[in-house]
């Protein structure tokens, strides 16, 4: 079956209402044919502010990617081949292509997703060995998805998790294969307990008040602004060869948002009766959804929610280092 492929327009544009659609119709398929391995519909959730909590029977049943942290540590580790370059993982789980500039993305489902429509954007695996590893490589590529998060529009949000940083840093990646997060997930709440900082030029920054995880916030209408400002400071991130997360979503009426998290090495949180969260975690969690990995885990959440929140809090903190300068 051959994909549709959509150009990724100008920011400006308004949503197509088709990209959803495919979504939606790509998922009835891939979880009537079995290429999904669960219902996300199917998890518990506990909400407990500023976090929601997310049980997930089988996802930690998923396999691990044996060459995802090959090589010599840091986020420079070559690509080496993974299922994503595997042909049948394609003509299982694609979706839809997007392209621009001669760059193209694979928009493919997600076998074990965290919420409903969880996608991923992935760089093919025909592309420059240079363009594969998971990290990002120029102000270009921010701003192709800065553009498909603004052709989805809300609640679509896409989430980047980078390789392992050399000094220990984690961020969440499992596969170091080029890709984005994509999946529908209401940022409202986050949104309006926003603090800009600084208005200067046609990129804002700010931060989110009050909020654990140290990060950079950029609003822009200007995807090419926006991408480059994001860029210089991922680049900064890059060169002391520490992980990173980064977000985007489009908020509507033009208006485009994206999140910086440079981490910090942080050791595994142990839980009452043996349970640990480990300290690899990745962007859905610095902005409030923690996926818990087993159903003893939930149930100490359930019964100790202050003191479980107080945990997050401490290991999102923990977990993250300030923005560059």
């Amino acid at each position: 079956m051959q994909v549709p492929t959509f150009d990724l327009p100008l920011v400006g544009s308004g949503p197509d209402r088709r990209l959803p659609l495919l979504l939606e119709e790509g998922w009835a398929r891939g979880m009537h044919r079995g290429a999904i391995a669960y219902s996300p519909g199917e998890a518990e959730v506990l909400t407990f502010p500023p976090f929601r909590f997310y049980f997930l029977p089988g996802r930690e049943a998923r396999p691990r990617d044996p060459n995802a942290r090959a090589g010599p540590p840091g986020l420079h580790r070559p690509h080496r081949p993974c299922p994503f370059d595997a042909d049948d993982f394609l003509a299982e789980r694609e979706v839809l292509r997007v392209a621009r500039g001669g760059r193209s993305y694979h928009i493919a489902l997600n076998r074990f997703p965290v919420l409903k429509l969880h996608h991923l954007a992935i760089r093919p695996s025909s592309e420059a060995e240079v363009t594969l590893p998971q990290r990002l490589g120029g102000a270009e590529e921010i701003e192709d998805m800065l553009r498909l998060a603004a052709l989805l529009g809300p609640p679509y949000r896409l989430f980047f998790n980078s390789n392992q940083g050399a000094d220990g840093s984690r961020s969440g990646s499992s596969v170091n294969h080029w890709h984005f997060q994509i999946f529908p997930s209401d940022f409202g709440a986050v949104w309006r307990a926003t603090r800009t900082t600084s208005g200067a030029g046609p990129v804002e920054r700010g931060a989110i008040s009050d909020w654990p995880a140290r990060h950079r916030l950029y609003r822009s209408r200007d995807g090419e602004a926006l991408a480059t400002a994001l860029w210089a400071d991922v680049r900064a991130v890059v060169a002391l060869d520490r992980a990173y997360n980064v977000e985007i979503l489009a908020l509507g009426e033009g208006d485009l948002l994206a999140l910086l998290f440079p981490r910090s090495p942080v050791g595994d949180l142990s839980l009452p009766d043996g349970n640990v969260l480990s300290g690899d975690f990745g962007g859905f969690e610095l902005t409030g959804g923690v996926v818990v990995p087993g159903r003893s885990i939930f149930q100490w959440v359930q019964s100790h929610p202050r003191e479980a929140v107080r945990r997050m809090i401490e290991r999102i903190r923990e977990g993250t280092s300030e923005p560059p300068p």
